[in-house]
């Protein structure tokens, strides 16, 4: 499949999530070591699934649509994370996603992942730049997609 030449923006219908965005993920035993910790390079991994649900559920495409579709690319250009509990299977993780940034042409993500219910088991801070698909060139956030993620940065905290 060939990409379109030149990055475009589309006109996406907007419906706001309600409260801050958790994403929840069944932790399986594939997931953890035998002494059942999660192994701790899926947590990042984790932290990129949520913020793909994020993307699907903010502005309406995943990110192969943004990229076949719209020319578009967003390679993640920073990811730290603490650990602060061990993440164990059998459970669920839900993992808060908050814009801590919106740049002109990238996003900063604070992650923070809980397991039975209130206990943190890491926070993550994940920067994502968007560039020409093509070119891998730094561009602008397209219009549409930054009104819908400003939308969410001036609601993430409602309901608080």
């Amino acid at each position: 499949m060939k990409l379109p030449e030149d990055p475009c923006d589309k006109d996406f219908p907007y419906t706001l999530p309600p409260g801050p965005f958790v994403y929840e993920r069944t932790v399986r035993w594939g997931d953890a070591d035998p002494h059942q910790f999660v192994y701790t390079g899926r947590i990042p991994d984790f932290g990129l699934e949520a913020v793909e649900a994020f993307m699907k559920a903010v502005i309406g495409v995943n990110w192969y649509e943004i990229v076949l579709d719209q020319g578009i690319g967003t390679p993640f250009v920073h990811l730290a994370c603490d650990f602060k509990s061990p993440v164990y299977p059998r459970g669920s993780l839900d993992i808060l996603v908050r814009i801590e940034r919106l740049g002109r042409s990238s996003i900063t993500y604070d992650l923070k992942g809980y397991q039975d219910g209130d206990r943190l088991c890491f926070s993550g801070r994940f920067v994502c730049a968007f560039v020409h698909a093509v070119k891998m060139k730094p561009i602008s956030i397209p219009e549409s997609m930054r009104a819908n993620l400003q939308l969410y940065v001036d609601a993430q905290y409602a309901g608080e």
